[in-house]
């Protein structure tokens, strides 16, 4: 057909409505297949490039985690360097390295839609110490949203302690300083986050981990 369309275009006498009609649907179907190949490219690009932004973003997040973490020390003479940890939520006592004071730091995942949540950060400046017990303000000197479409599905903190023997893993997963102590060593962090738009390959969630040891502890 492709061949006797090439003849016609050489001679002056026209197209019939048959060949048109062909020539119509011919054109029809490789433009159908040109748009296809470029959604399914766009929507590739786009894929890699959601995934790689929450990828940056969940990396930048859980390693200001990691080195506050780290730096936890007590802020209580008979207290530990966290105060209080539940699956959403981690409370602690550090130093701020401008100041130099002892500061009360929450992370916590809330303002939860469905199963996807956001992650703040709260920073409390201390009101006094009487050598034994730290006051800290009741209001945050610092609040900051840090990451959105953070997943419900698992723990974000998780307390570490090895005991036993042989030694083996004992996990904290809610305590308050009080009738439970948050004694453990070790924290756990486990930042899930969907990438969005979620398109395709997008949707899979991201998952990075890390255990931080506390220096203090």
């Amino acid at each position: 057909m492709i061949s006797v369309l090439r003849k016609r275009l050489r001679r002056e006498d026209g197209f019939s409505v048959i060949e048109l009609s062909v020539a119509m649907i011919l054109s029809s179907l490789i433009a159908a297949s040109l748009m296809t190949v470029f959604y399914s490219f766009s929507s590739n690009s786009g894929d890699l490039t959601a995934k790689s932004n929450v990828q940056a973003d969940a990396r930048a997040v859980i390693s200001e985690q990691v080195v506050e973490i780290r730096q936890a020390i007590r802020a209580d003479l008979n207290a530990d360097a966290v105060e209080s940890l539940s699956e959403g939520k981690l409370a602690f006592y550090t130093q701020n390295y401008v100041t130099a004071e002892i500061e009360r730091v929450v992370y916590e995942r809330k303002d939860c839609v469905g199963d996807e949540c956001e992650l703040w950060v709260y920073k409390y400046a201390l009101e006094s110490f009487d050598g034994i017990v730290s006051t800290f303000e009741a209001t945050p000197y610092e609040s900051s949203f840090l990451m959105g479409h953070i997943l419900l599905d698992q723990p974000m903190f998780v307390g570490i302690v090895l005991e036993g023997d042989p030694l083996a893993v004992v996990e904290t997963s809610a305590c308050d300083g009080g009738s439970v102590p948050c004694d453990f060593p070790v924290v756990s962090i486990t930042l899930r986050a969907r990438p969005h738009p979620t398109t395709g390959g997008a949707s899979t969630p991201v998952e990075l981990h890390e255990e931080v040891r506390i220096r203090s502890a």
